[in-house]
């Protein structure tokens, strides 16, 4: 919800309007509209969604890209690690028992 209070998007109507931001219930948004503000509404939300999106994207979604990615490596790298170990313990019990 962040994303699209801050937006940058510009907001016109009444102050009623302007002023609000909306309220977030459950996994919706909501705000209370005259309807008066109707059109001024659908505009700034269709212009906000897009321009919270790409802050989305660029501030949180290519970080926590950046993390999965890091953490899938670091157990892959432990991953083989072990199995390097396992594979020279195979090797050391091997050997004791000739």
């Amino acid at each position: 919800m962040q994303f699209l209070v801050h937006s940058g998007a510009s907001k016109s109507g009444s102050m009623t309007f302007i002023s609000q931001d909306p309220k977030l219930v459950g996994n919706s948004l909501r705000m209370r509209i005259e309807d008066r503000d109707v059109e001024a509404a659908a505009r700034h939300i269709e212009q906000a969604i897009p321009l919270a999106n790409q802050k989305f994207e660029s501030q949180v979604l290519t970080r926590r890209q950046r993390e999965a990615k890091q953490k899938q490596e670091q157990e892959a790298a432990t991953a083989a690690r072990t199995e390097q170990a396992r594979e020279r313990l195979r090797k050391l019990n091997g050997s004791d028992e000739g």
